[in-house]
């Protein structure tokens, strides 16, 4: 009996010994880290080009008696937003 539990125990522990020791395949892992890196770059892409359709320009009110901004930086923030636009739809186009 005491043979037959110290053999179960040994090869168990063999068994585990052998299956933590065992290394990863680096060329499988270097090669699912390319595709993984590509697939991202990718997606940075998709999400940089469209990020740049989803903004919205938000005027102030800037007429009557509450008004909260005066009609001269409304023209500003339009035109800074229509710069902005502009730029990132060319580093859009560039990373395509």
């Amino acid at each position: 009996m005491k043979l037959i539990s110290f053999l179960i125990t040994l090869s168990v522990s063999i068994g585990l010994s052998a299956s933590v020791s065992a290394a990863p395949n680096i060329v499988a892992v270097d090669a699912a880290n390319k595709v993984t890196n590509e697939r991202s770059e990718q997606t940075r892409q998709a999400n940089e080009i469209t990020a740049c359709g989803d903004r919205k320009l938000i005027l102030l009110l800037d007429h009557g008696p509450r008004a909260e901004t005066t009609p001269w930086l409304n023209q500003q923030r339009r035109l800074r937003f229509d710069a902005h636009k502009k730029a990132c739809m060319e580093k859009a186009m560039q990373l395509r």
